[in-house]
């Protein structure tokens, strides 16, 4: 079966939703059940869209999605910290990432809570940085990739074993032999994903295998191009690289289930400029759907960009290494448009929520049905992020002025 690549004309323009901050990658070698209340208007006029500077913009005929606010887990009252992952189960309770704790909460559909797992910590069910979880029937598993291993917990919420995921890859043929473990699918084989495995400038999504030291691989999902979002420099006794503000990096999103990977790119010059694509591949290598869809672009205005290269080189760190500021001045390029997606995710049905630009309306994700249709588009309060979706019911997290996470659940009405 032939492995999926996505067009390389698409990836010759890539450039990533919006990151606010300059970033230094690298340097020196019990709830509340209210009743089902209506959240506001889930459409705004193209008008209204347009003036806030919106990749939604282009979506004013696509049908909004009405939301029913049933189920908020008051994160003062069951005392959250921040929240990496929810993972919603067959019965519709969701497992709560605490990666602060070291811990999992557990609550129905309803709120209730119903126990947790975990602790800070490298012995058997404890953790130390929770990449990722999901469910194999009635098994969580949750994923640490600074332990790396996964945990696997029964339905009554008991340990049940470690699975260890080495980071070494055996049969990489170019670049790197690491590889990042995504997700464990309903057989125990590993979803995983590395770079440069046959083809430089490339990322791969694999299946794997693992022995006692190294993954095998058993099979190749698909070849992408890798994205650069990062300002590289070399100067003397010093080398490193930044992190460019509005530059566009990977988007991919992998289903809980692991059954389907979601690679998304978008187009920021050229004759394809106004365009995103979005290709979702199986784990048997199968293409299911690759299509493209517009958004409006929206400039990045030149003072912007040059008060952002200004401020890197006006940096502390910029100005302590010999010749940095300068080169930063001369070489860093910003991106001449908005990215227009924020987050990406991949859900339990199918279905693809985009999260696009925030417009003065609230926060609009676009949902995309299982073969790449368009099926609504949903606007949340500007505080509010999805995390995790089924077909009739979404969960997100809503940060308050304190920034503490409250989780709530939003039925999807007509779904």
């Amino acid at each position: 079966m032939a492995v999926p690549r996505i067009r390389a004309a698409a990836a010759a323009t890539v450039a990533t939703a919006a990151a606010t901050a300059a970033v230094l990658v690298a340097a020196c070698g019990a709830g509340e059940n209210s009743d089902a209340v209506p959240f506001t208007p889930v459409m705004a006029g193209a008008d209204t869209l347009r003036s806030a500077g919106s990749a939604a913009a282009a979506f004013h005929d696509v049908p909004g999605l009405t939301l029913l606010r049933e189920t908020v887990i008051d994160g003062a009252v069951e005392d959250l910290v921040s929240v990496g992952w929810i993972a919603i189960a067959d019965d519709g309770s969701v497992a709560v990432s605490q990666s602060q704790d070291g811990r999992v909460r557990f609550f129905s559909a309803e709120g209730t809570d119903l126990g947790a797992v975990g602790a800070r910590g490298q012995g058997p069910g404890e953790f130390e940085l929770m990449n990722g979880a999901g469910w194999v029937g009635d098994t969580l598993w949750i994923h640490d990739g600074r332990q790396s291993r996964i945990s696997l917990f029964g339905p009554d919420r008991t340990f049940i074993r470690t699975v260890p995921t080495p980071n070494l890859l055996a049969g990489a043929t170019v670049g790197s032999s690491s590889v990042s473990a995504l997700a464990l699918l309903a057989d125990g084989r590993i979803l995983g994903r590395t770079a440069d495995l046959h083809e430089e400038g490339t990322t791969s999504y694999v299946v794997l295998g693992a022995d006692a030291a190294r993954w095998e691989i058993m099979g190749e999902m698909a070849h992408v191009p890798s994205v650069s979002t990062a300002f590289r420099f070399s100067t003397t006794g010093m080398s490193g690289s930044l992190a460019v503000p509005y530059a566009m990096r990977r988007r991919d999103a992998i289903a809980p289930i692991g059954n389907r990977v979601a690679y998304l790119t978008a187009a920021v010059d050229g004759e394809a400029a106004g365009t995103f694509e979005v290709m979702v591949f199986t784990t048997g290598g199968d293409t299911v759907y690759q299509r493209g869809y517009p958004f409006d672009a929206v400039p990045i205005p030149a003072a912007v960009a040059d008060s952002v290269i200004e401020a890197f080189a006006s940096a502390p760190f910029a100005e302590q290494v010999p010749g940095l500021a300068a080169m930063i001045r001369s070489d860093m390029e910003i991106p001449p448009l908005y990215g227009p997606i924020e987050d990406l995710r991949m859900e339990r049905d199918g279905t693809l929520w985009i999260r696009l630009r925030d417009t003065g309306e609230g926060r609009p994700y676009l949902v995309l049905a299982p073969d790449g249709s368009l099926e609504g588009l949903a606007m949340f309060p500007t505080n509010a992020s999805v995390y995790a979706a089924d077909r009739d019911a979404v969960w997100t997290v809503e940060l308050d002025e304190f920034d503490v996470p409250s989780v709530v659940r939003y039925r999807v009405a007509g779904r």
